[in-house]
Order: structure tokens, then C-alpha cells, then sequence
């Protein structure tokens, strides 16, 4: 570990988390006197962080070690880096990673480790296809080895060390490089207090971190509506569902026992729908049916809201359920995901909240395979 140079990109809530996380294994790391270099965009949480070791705006309450260098600038973070964790909003990917692409090119490195963060979905309207992050970073990076890390973690909960949470390391099994690149990463990311599972399915990991946001919507809907415990249980019971049967045919998941079995699925799913923001930005997107009949578009709506709730954070949430909206729509497959389609529905086509409830009693009522139990049977044995 003493050799490992590692870049983080992004000051969000989830990058600082894991620069705080990977800081932290650096420091008990016998005899180890690595930097943890951190590239942030705006220069005023780069200095707060490095004056004061805080970041007030995005992890507060947090306090960073010593050996937490951040900097304004990209070429100076990746000099030297042998692992790169991508912690940036999806939009921002490729405008940050074709900058990095130079640095890294200029350089003249060898192979590096990437640790991606990101949880979003995106449809390329142009060819009619649904991607993930991963598709991104790789197409900037090169054949660089790549894990995912998604997981069951609330922020405020992980910044005094008061807490345990766990999350899952993806990696691609049959990858050279792929079980190899996670060994590296393991002992970064475990501490006291955090602990990262390997699992052998690089695209599950990551398509759960994405799709369990749309799942949180149709809580947020519900909760709109007026619906409580109850109705929560029947959507994440159904989204999961919904979540390993659209990863394993559409986004190259290898096995539902992701979605059910480890942190990424069932874990992650049960707390987004429960301390998430992205269920408290859906139910007030729907509040007293505004949505209905207010004349703005419904991603000026969403924004916001969004801008007025978090300040600043830019949630993954509303963008994946508009690109699953329109995989769903072209691809004609609607039926076969009634939960994600309600769900889009409702976010982008002015439906009232009550549409998706009535969607989901249509479903368990009339449509044998709701529960898919012999697909995801089936699919857990590939």
C-alpha cells in the first residue's frame, strides 16, 4: 500500500466519504507515508480542506487527515497517480475525464486501477442504447482495470466513525487484470468502521447503484400520495424485482444474487428507500399534484427542486429514471417493467402520483410474472 499514489476526483458527499475512508487505511497502514491527492473543482472547499481539514458544504461535520492534499488542478492530482477513484457526477464525466485523458497520456504511465462511484444511468437517444458509467470512464481511460464500489452508506452517518456500514467492490471475474485491480483496492477500503466486499460481477454492482435511485422515485411518489411503511415495502419488493431481471438482460449483470444477497442490492435498495434524498426529492417533485399542471418542463421542475433541497448536490436519481423512460418507451418492453415505467411516467409525463400505485395493484393483480421468481432463479445460475 505504501506505494500506491491515489487520485480522487470530486468533493461530493460520496468522494469525500471515500477519500476520508481511503485516508484513513493509508494512516494504519504500518510505515506508510502516502498522500491521498484530491482534485476538487471549486477552490473554496480545496482550501477549506486543506486549512482546516473540513468540507462544511458537502460532508460537514467530517474531519480530513493530514495526509489529504486536495488542488484545483486535474494534471497536478493524477501526477504520479497509480489509482484513480472517478466520485463525479455523471454529466461532468466526460468534460473531467477527457481533461484527465491528456494528463494521463502526457505522463506516459503504465496501467492503473480505477475505482468508480458513480451511480447513474445513460441513454444515448442517437443509437438507442442504455449505459453506465463504466462505459464512460473506459471510453476516456482505455483499458485501464476497473472496479465499482456501491453500498448501503448514509454520509452523515460515516463522518465520526460512530457507525458501521459495508459496501460492495465489484470487479469483472474473468478480466486479467480484474480480481487483481480489487486486491489492491480491498485494503484501502476497509477500516474500524467500513469494510468492502469483492464481488465478481462488475456490471450487477454498478447497475444496482443506478437503478435502486429510480426504485426511491416510486417511494417518493407514494409517500406523495399519502402512502407509509406499507406501500414502501410492496415497492422495494417489487423494485428488486424489477432491478435484477433489467440488469441481468439489458446491462450485462452476471447474477441476481447480486441484487439479493449482497450490499449493493437488497442493502443499498432498503436504505435509499428509507434515509435516501432521492425519495424526499420525488415526493415533494409531486406535492399537492403541481406537477400535473405546472406549465415548466419536468427537468426544469426537477432541478429546482433539487437546488432548493440540497444546495448544490446533484442527485443521479431524476436523470436515470428519464433514461430508463425512454429505454423503455423505444425498446417497446414497458409491460415487462411496470414499476420503472409508472415511475417514468409520472416523473415525465405529468401522470398524478396515484398513476403509479395504480400501475403496481394492475401488476401484482393481472401479470403472473411480477415476482419473476423462475427468471431470477434461472438468471442466479449463470
Amino acid at each position: 500500500m505504501a506505494t500506491e499514489v491515489i487520485c480522487v476526483l470530486g468533493g461530493g458527499s460520496f468522494g469525500s466519504t471515500v477519500a476520508r475512508i481511503m485516508s484513513v487505511a493509508l494512516r494504519q497502514a504500518a510505515g506508510s507515508e502516502a498522500i491521498l491527492n484530491w482534485w476538487i473543482r471549486e477552490p473554496d472547499i480545496a482550501e477549506e480542506i486543506n486549512s482546516v481539514r473540513t468540507n462544511s458544504r458537502f460532508l460537514p461535520g467530517a474531519h480530513f487527515l493530514s495526509n489529504v492534499r486536495a488542488t484545483t488542478d486535474l494534471a497536478e492530482a493524477a501526477s504520479g497517480a497509480t489509482i484513480i477513484v472517478v466520485a463525479i457526477p455523471s454529466q461532468y464525466l466526460p468534460q473531467v475525464l477527457s481533461q484527465l485523458q491528456r494528463s494521463l497520456e502526457a505522463g506516459k504511465r503504465g496501467r492503473l486501477v480505477v475505482l468508480s462511484v458513480v451511480k447513474s444511468l445513460h441513454y444515448d437517444a442517437a443509437a438507442h442504447h442504455l449505459s453506465l458509467p463504466s462505459s464512460t470512464i473506459l471510453q476516456y481511460l482505455g483499458a485501464h482495470d476497473l472496479c465499482v464500489l456501491c453500498g448501503p452508506n448514509i454520509y452523515s452517518e460515516m463522518v465520526n466513525d460512530d457507525s458501521f456500514a459495508e459496501a460492495s467492490l465489484g470487479y469483472i471475474a474473468s478480466s486479467p487484470g480484474g480480481r487483481a485491480a480489487a486486491d489492491r483496492l480491498l485494503p484501502l477500503l476497509r477500516t474500524q468502521h467500513f469494510v468492502a466486499r469483492p464481488v465478481a460481477d462488475r456490471a450487477g454492482v454498478e447497475a444496482a447503484g443506478a437503478l435502486k435511485n429510480i426504485v426511491a422515485l416510486g417511494v417518493g411518489f407514494a409517500e406523495g400520495a399519502g402512502h407509509g411503511a406499507n406501500c414502501r415495502a410492496v415497492l422495494i419488493r417489487l423494485g428488486l424485482a424489477e432491478m435484477a431481471e433489467f440488469a441481468c438482460r439489458f446491462l450485462g449483470a452476471s447474477s441476481a444474487h447480486t441484487f439479493l444477497l449482497e450490499a449493493c442490492g437488497v442493502g443499498d435498495l432498503v436504505l435509499t428507500c428509507t434515509a435516501g434524498r432521492g425519495h424526499r426529492l420525488a415526493a415533494k417533485y409531486v406535492e399537492g399534484g403541481e406537477h400535473v399542471i405546472d406549465p415548466a418542463p419536468p427537468r426544469a421542475r426537477w432541478a429546482k427542486i433539487e437546488e432548493a433541497m440540497f444546495a448544490g448536490m446533484r442527485l443521479p436519481d431524476w436523470h436515470s429514471a428519464e433514461a430508463m423512460r425512454d429505454f423503455l418507451t423505444f425498446h417497446a418492453c414497458a409491460a415487462s417493467f411496470p414499476l420503472f415505467a409508472a415511475i417514468g411516467r409520472v416523473a415525465y409525463d405529468r401522470q398524478p402520483a396515484s398513476h403509479l400505485l395504480d400501475a403496481v395493484r394492475e401488476a401484482l393483480t393481472s401479470s403472473p410474472t411480477a415476482l419473476r421468481p423462475a427468471r431470477l432463479c434461472v438468471r442466479s445460475t449463470l
